[in-house]
């Protein structure tokens, strides 16, 4: 009886534990509570993180806090409590992610520790509001993240969090597009096609750079052709590059960037696309050999506008074949060019930017007069090789070979000093050409200018001119009534007409010299130069300006002249 009843209290025992098991068992749990706030990017705030010991019943308090954490574009840069010690003590000025807290006074149930928490915005957020998350690892018993844990409630529910602003964003072009030629590369340097890429950039709210934006660029005006590209995400610097971007058509020209968040556009400030041409300066008429070009890459439009880009230019026709050079600013001048006498053609062909280009007409007819200066004319017995003179403008050029050439004769003054001269060789040349002395010449006409006006020393020059292919008379000899003249000048007054050789009244027809020797005697007295001899001979029919009828030949006249006080020879 006696272990019956033993039995029956160790039953009831065990009844009763199961019965009061859920009252006499101690639940720790706590909350955590932030205000909803917000923060604008690279900006700081205090936000107040507040933690509530909601056990139920007991005495069980939390005396520590473990990695009391935030996620997102937060840190932590400050924080505040009301006893205990926070850790990482003093916190970096760039902030962190986590803390804790130890030492705490006890925090017994329906108590609260208020931390207060000073937090910065990351700078390069989204163009879009973003979330930074709080959580927590543990909570303690123990005052240094020891002893029993607390448990959160509600259980499972979401983690307070902390809105940043990213707010619209907003793009504006950085470098902006440049003035280009159409079909080359634009860039942001005007003509440039190796400049550096016209970029957009996006910025938030608080103009920060924001990287991982999707930007297009779209024509939005103008008469350009530029199609639109393909989105282009913004780099670390909130850049976007684009490359490739060109256009066929001239005219101004607009691009808009835009991106994928709605109403958020940028235009560029308009810039024009170009076409280019090759443009040679004007040339005086006739041309005076030798003679300086001048090419620029000129607007098509407005030629007048030298488009500052750098290439290489050549010379076609038969002006100046072969020349070619680097154009630094869209330009380049070829100095004292040797052109051929009588007319040619002259063109340009250039390449800049990758882009070829040409003037238009490819070539353009050139009327040349000939001047070649020497500066050493000797005697002929004593400086043979500084005697003679070739006033050709190419002496291997076949057609011109002996145009007018010659040499000094002896002095019989004694002595021979140095003589200067100019040729001025408008054989085959226009009416017009005005030489050293500014007596205007006709066609086939020749002019040497020689350094002796005081007639110190007996200057005396032989030469030999060979004229333009001309008509025959009717029997197929040289017609008569063309003679050889010399032009002096007028005593009219009238300085314009006093010089112009073109005029009958200031021609006079060349003497016939009074023996070979090349001296001053052998010219006829009144007279400054004199005939010493002429040939012809013909040439073939297609050297005339005019084709020969009936019994007509085309001949062209040689004659040789002595001469003495350097007058104008005319045919």
């Amino acid at each position: 009886m006696k272990s019956l009843r033993g039995l029956i209290g160790i039953i009831l025992a065990l009844a009763l534990a199961a019965f009061g098991a859920p009252a006499l068992a101690q639940t720790k749990i706590y909350s955590l509570t932030l205000p909803t706030s917000s923060v604008a990017p690279g900006q700081t705030a205090e936000i107040v993180a507040t933690f509530k010991n909601e056990t139920p019943n007991g005495n069980s308090s939390f005396n520590s806090i473990q990695g009391l954490k935030v996620t997102g574009p937060l840190s932590i840069v400050g924080v505040r409590v009301p006893n205990g010690g926070v850790q990482p003590s003093p916190i970096p000025a760039a902030g962190v992610k986590s803390i804790n807290i130890t030492s705490m006074s006890p925090v017994k149930n329906g108590q609260t520790f208020a931390v207060t928490l000073t937090v910065k915005a990351d700078s390069a957020v989204g163009c879009t509001n973003s979330s930074a998350t709080w959580t927590v690892d543990n909570v303690w018993t123990g005052s240094a993240l020891s002893g029993n844990t607390f448990a959160r409630i509600p259980a499972g529910s979401a983690w307070p969090t902390t809105t940043v602003t990213g707010g619209a964003c907003s793009l504006s072009f950085a470098p902006a597009p440049a003035d280009a030629l159409t079909n080359q590369s634009i860039t942001s340097s005007p003509f440039s096609d190796i400049g550096p890429s016209v970029k957009v950039k996006a910025v938030n709210g608080s103009n920060q750079p924001v990287s991982g934006v999707p930007v297009r660029l779209e024509k939005s005006g103008g008469l350009c052709t530029i199609a639109s590209t393909s989105y282009v995400t913004t780099d670390a610097n909130g850049l976007a590059a684009f490359s490739g971007l060109a256009s066929t058509a001239a005219g101004g020209c607009t691009l808009t960037a835009t991106t994928t968040q709605p109403n958020v556009t940028a235009a560029s400030a308009s810039f024009n696309i170009v076409e280019g041409t090759l443009k040679i300066a004007a040339l005086p008429n006739p041309v005076i050999s030798p003679q300086s070009v001048t090419v620029s890459l000129v607007n098509a439009a407005n030629s007048n506008a030298t488009i500052p880009v750098a290439g290489t230019v050549n010379l076609t026709g038969d002006c100046a074949p072969g020349t070619s050079g680097r154009a630094l600013a869209g330009t380049v001048t070829f100095n004292s060019l040797a052109f051929r006498a009588g007319t040619c053609a002259l063109g340009a062909t250039g390449t800049f930017a990758g882009l070829s280009f040409a003037t238009v007409p490819a070539t353009s007819a050139v009327s040349v007069a000939t001047i070649t200066t020497a500066g050493s004319l000797e005697c002929l017995d004593t400086v043979p090789a500084q005697a003679t003179f070739n006033a050709s403008i190419n002496a291997n050029d076949a057609l011109q070979t002996d145009w007018a050439a010659g040499y000094r004769g002896p002095s019989t003054k004694g002595g021979c000093p140095t003589v200067g001269y100019q040729t001025t060789n408008n054989i085959v040349g226009p009416s017009g050409t005005v030489d050293a002395k500014g007596f205007v010449l006709p066609s086939n006409a020749f002019s040497i200018v020689f350094d002796d006006p005081l007639g110190l020393y007996d200057v005396v020059l032989s030469y030999t001119l060979t004229f333009q292919a001309e008509l025959s008379g009717s029997n197929g000899q040289p017609d008569s009534t063309k003679t050889v003249k010399y032009c002096k000048q007028g005593t009219t007054g009238n300085t314009a007409n006093d010089k112009n050789c073109a005029l009958q009244a200031n021609q006079v027809e060349l003497p016939g010299c009074l023996n070979p020797d090349i001296t001053l005697l052998s010219i006829p007295p009144g007279h400054p130069a004199c005939q010493s001899g002429l040939a012809w001979s013909t040439v073939a029919p297609s050297e005339c300006s005019t084709a020969p009828t009936g019994d007509q030949a085309c001949i062209r006249v040689t004659i040789k002249v002595t001469d003495g006080k350097d007058p104008p020879i005319i045919r």
